[in-house]
C-alpha cells in the first residue's frame, strides 16, 4: 500500500500540488464556525475528491467547520486521500467503526457540534459563494427548518430536466448556471413537501425539536431526509428549496446498483409513517411553484446566447409548409446569430403554450404556459424578453378561439411589435382554407354561412362564433407592424373581405437544401408504358385528394394509359381499390429532386381545390423541365402565369373526372419555348431585407 501522505494521483482529478495551492487560498476559521459542512463517505474516489475540492476551492465569507466521516469505504485509495486531505488541513475527518449508513453516518456527524449543519453528498459539486447564499436564506424568515438548493439531478429540485434530472452538459458550464441562479433567483425560494439531501441545510433548532434521522426505519438511506422535512413542517417550520444555489449533483455513486431496491424500501417505511406524502408531493408538482424560478434560468440562458433580442415565431403545430418556410426563416435568423423561440399550442390544452429553440440544449420551464390570462406564465415569460424582441405570427390554426384578440392585446401591453404573414386563411375561415361542407371552394362567404357551414362540418365542442372569429383576427392583423402575403393573389383575397389592410408581398424564399441523410425505402413503381402523372407532397381533402381519386377510377374503368405516382404521404386508405394509383411514401426535402428521376414521370398535377398561398411544392415542379396542370386558383395559377407555364383549367373540373382524365392524357408533355424561368426572392439579409428591420428591433427609416 502506498504511504497514506502520498495517495495516487488520477488523470483528470486535482493533484497535490492543485489542493495544497487551493488550502493555502482558503480562508478557514472553524474556531468561529456557525455551520458545520458534513460530507459523509463511502466510494466514488473521482466525485468524492471532485467535491471536496469544491468546497475548499469556493471562498466563503460565512466561517465553517469542514467535517469528512467516513462510513468504511471499501474503496482504499479513497481512504489514502482522505488521510492526507486531513493531514493538510482540509478540516475533520472521523471514520466509523463499522458501516452505519448514511443516516446513521449523518446522525453521528450532527451530534459532534450544537451548530446548524448542510448535508452535502460526496457526488456534488459546489461554487463560488454558495454557503453564503445559504445563510442568506437561513436570515430571511424565522423557523427554516431545511434548505435545499437546485440541481441538475434533484427531483423537484431539478434544472433543467424536471422531476428526472440530467447529467448532459449545458451549453453553460455548471459553475457559470449557478452564477446565473445568484443574479436572477436572488432572494427567491420556495416552499416545499421535502428537501432532497444531496444538499440540504437543517437547523439547529429543527433538530432539538423533532430529532435527527430515523436511523432504524431508512438504515441503508433513501427517505430519511422526507422523513426528517415531514416532521418538521408537522412542528412548525418550513423546508425551503433556494433558487439562488444551484450545485451540480452526479447522482447515487455510493448506491450503485442497489439503488432502485434501496428506493423502493425506503418508500415503503416513509409511507408507513406518512401516508399522506405522495399526495402532498403530487399536489406540489402539479401546482409547479418551481417553475418560475426555472424558467428565469431559462430566460437568463437565451439572453446569453446572443446580443441581439430575440425573434418569436407565433405558430401552429400541424406541419406542412407553414412549418418549412418557419424552420427555413429560423435557420437563416440563427445562422446570422439571433435566438428563435417558437411558442405553439399544446397538444392537451390548447390554453396553454409551449415555447421551444433548437439553439439550446434543454429548456426546463418554457412547456404549458398559460395565455390566456393577462398575467399568466406566458405572458410573464415574455415580459422578460430583451428589449427589442419582434415577433412573427405565421398561423394560429388550432388555436384557441380567442387566441387572435388575445395575442394582440397581450404582444401591444408588453410592448412587442408583431408581423403576421398570411399563410393561410384561418382569419376569415376557421377551418383555414375556404372550403365548404360540400368539399368545395367557398370564395369567402357572408358570416352566417359560413357560421351553418362549421355548424355542419366541425365537432360541436370546437364550434367557433364566426363573427366574433373575424373581428377577433382582424384586430390581431390591423394590430401587426407589417402583413405579408406569400402571393398577390392572397393579398386580394384578404384586401376585398378586410379593405384598408396594407399588405406587403413576400413570395418564400428558396428551401436551404442539406445533404440528403435519409435511409428511407421509398416505394417507387416501375415505369409502364402508361402516362404516369406526378402529385407532390401530403395529399389532402383540400389538396384535392377526391378528385384524385374519382379521376383514377375513371381512367382505370375506360382502361386509359393514366397512372398516378404520390410523392409523399397520404392515408392508403384512399387508394384501397386504385389498380393506378402509387403512394412512394414521405421523403426528406433533400431527397425530392433524386425521386423525382426515379419516378420518371411526365407531367405534374396540381389538383387543389381551395387556393394556395404559395405552395413549395410548385417550387420543385417548376425547377423540372415537366409540365404542369393545375386549377386555376390562387397562388399556383398565379405563378404558372407568371412563368407561362402549365395549363390550367376552370375549377368547375374538379366535379368531372372524366373531362380531367382526358385533360390530362392529352396534355402537352415538357416545357414550352415561351416559358420564363422563376427567378425567386432571395433576401440576403434577412432582417433587413425581409422584415425591414435595421437595426434589430427598429424599424427601417
Amino acid at each position: 500500500m502506498a504511504n497514506p501522505t502520498t495517495p495516487p494521483e488520477a488523470s483528470g482529478l486535482p493533484t497535490r500540488e492543485e489542493w495544497i495551492d487551493a488550502l493555502a487560498r482558503r480562508t478557514y476559521r472553524p474556531e468561529a464556525a456557525v455551520i458545520d459542512v458534513i460530507i459523509p463517505v463511502y466510494d466514488g474516489l473521482e466525485e468524492t475528491l471532485r467535491c471536496i475540492f469544491s468546497v475548499v476551492s469556493a471562498e466563503q465569507t460565512t466561517p465553517y467547520r469542514l467535517l469528512l466521516i467516513n462510513d468504511c469505504s471499501p474503496n482504499p485509495t479513497l481512504v489514502e486521500w482522505l488521510a492526507w486531505l486531513a493531514d493538510h488541513g482540509v478540516g475533520d475527518l472521523v471514520s466509523n467503526p463499522e458501516n452505519l449508513g448514511f443516516p446513521g453516518t449523518c446522525n453521528r456527524a450532527m451530534g459532534m457540534s450544537e451548530r446548524d449543519v448542510l448535508l452535502l453528498n460526496s457526488d456534488t459539486e459546489v461554487y463560488h459563494d454558495w454557503l453564503d447564499r445559504f445563510m442568506e436564506v437561513v436570515a430571511s424568515k424565522p423557523r427554516i427548518g431545511t434548505i435545499t438548493a437546485m440541481s441538475n439531478n434533484a427531483t423537484i429540485a431539478s434544472y433543467p430536466v424536471w422531476l428526472e434530472g440530467s447529467n448532459d452538459d449545458l451549453e453553460v458550464t455548471w459553475s457559470h448556471l449557478d452564477e446565473i441562479a445568484a443574479d436572477v433567483n436572488r432572494g427567491q425560494y420556495v416552499e416545499v413537501p421535502t428537501g432532497i439531501g444531496f444538499c440540504m441545510f437543517i437547523s439547529r433548532d429543527g433538530l432539538r425539536e423533532v430529532g435527527d434521522f430515523d436511523q432504524v426505519a431508512f438504515k441503508a438511506g433513501y427517505g430519511e431526509e422526507n422523513d426528517l422535512c415531514r416532521r418538521l413542517e408537522h412542528a412548525g417550520f418550513s423546508n425551503l428549496i433556494a433558487g439562488n444555489i444551484f450545485v451540480r449533483h452526479v447522482g447515487s455513486v455510493s448506491f450503485g446498483k442497489r439503488r432502485q431496491q434501496l428506493s423502493k424500501v425506503g418508500l415503503k417505511a416513509l409511507l408507513a409513517k406518512h401516508p399522506d406524502y405522495n399526495q402532498l408531493v403530487q399536489q406540489f408538482i402539479a401546482r409547479d411553484p418551481m417553475a418560475p424560478l426555472r424558467r428565469n434560468l431559462d430566460l437568463a440562458r437565451l439572453r446569453e446566447r446572443s446580443d441581439k433580442p430575440p425573434m418569436l415565431f407565433i405558430t401552429h403545430t400541424w406541419g406542412g409548409g407553414i412549418e418549412t418556410h418557419a424552420q427555413d426563416m429560423a435557420s437563416r435568423l440563427m445562422s446570422a446569430g439571433y435566438t428563435v423561440l417558437f411558442a405553439r399550442p399544446n397538444g392537451h390544452d390548447r390554453k396553454k403554450l409551449d415555447v421551444t429553440t433548437s439553439q439550446l440544449t434543454e429548456l426546463s420551464a418554457l412547456g404549458l404556459l398559460d395565455f390566456t390570462h393577462p398575467d399568466g406564465p406566458f405572458w410573464d415569460f415574455v415580459s422578460k424578453l430583451e428589449p427589442g424582441t419582434h415577433a412573427h405570427v405565421h398561423s394560429l390554426a388550432g388555436w384557441e378561439h380567442d387566441s387572435s384578440a388575445l395575442l394582440a392585446t397581450g404582444l401591444s401591453r408588453y410592448g412587442v411589435e408583431y408581423d403576421v404573414t398570411l399563410h393561410d386563411y384561418s382569419p376569415i375561415c376557421p377551418q383555414n382554407h375556404l372550403v365548404d361542407s360540400t368539399d368545395r371552394y367557398c370564395t369567402i362567404p357572408q358570416v352566417d354561412i359560413c357560421q351553418l357551414c362549421c355548424e355542419s362540418t366541425i365537432h360541436p365542442d370546437f364550434i367557433p362564433n364566426v363573427k366574433k372569429w373575424r373581428t377577433d383576427h382582424e384586430l390581431l392583423l390591423r394590430g401587426a407592424r407589417k402583413l405579408f402575403a406569400p402571393s398577390n393573389d392572397t393579398a386580394l383575397r384578404y384586401q376585398q373581405q378586410l379593405p384598408g389592410l396594407t399588405i406587403e408581398l413576400r413570395p418564400h424564399a428558396p428551401l436551404v437544401i442539406g445533404q440528403s441523410r435519409s435511409k428511407k425505402n421509398l416505394r417507387v413503381p416501375p415505369k409502364t408504358d402508361r402516362r404516369r402523372v406526378i402529385l407532390l407532397g401530403r395529399i389532402s381533402t383540400v389538396k384535392g385528394i377526391d378528385v384524385v381519386v374519382a379521376t383514377a377510377k375513371f381512367a382505370a374503368q375506360r382502361e386509359l394509359p393514366l397512372e398516378f405516382v404520390i410523392l409523399g404521404e397520404s392515408s392508403l386508405g384512399w387508394f384501397k381499390n386504385s389498380p393506378n394509383i402509387y403512394v412512394t411514401g414521405e421523403y426528406e426535402q433533400s431527397d425530392v429532386d433524386d425521386l423525382i428521376k426515379r419516378v420518371d414521370g411526365d407531367l405534374f398535377w396540381f389538383p387543389a381545390i381551395a387556393p394556395e398561398t404559395f405552395s413549395y411544392a410548385l417550387s420543385t415542379a417548376l425547377a423540372t423541365d415537366l409540365n404542369i396542370v393545375a386549377f386555376d386558383l390562387g397562388a399556383i395559377a398565379e405563378r404558372l402565369r407568371a412563368t407561362r407555364r402549365g395549363i390550367l383549367h376552370s375549377i368547375d373540373l374538379m366535379l368531372e373526372p372524366e373531362r380531367l382524365a382526358v385533360a390530362l392524357l392529352e396534355a402537352p408533355l415538357g416545357v414550352t419555348p415561351d416559358s420564363v424561368t422563376e427567378i425567386p426572392q432571395t433576401y440576403p439579409d434577412l432582417v433587413n431585407d425581409y422584415y425591414q428591420l435595421c437595426p434589430f428591433g427598429k424599424q427601417c427609416g
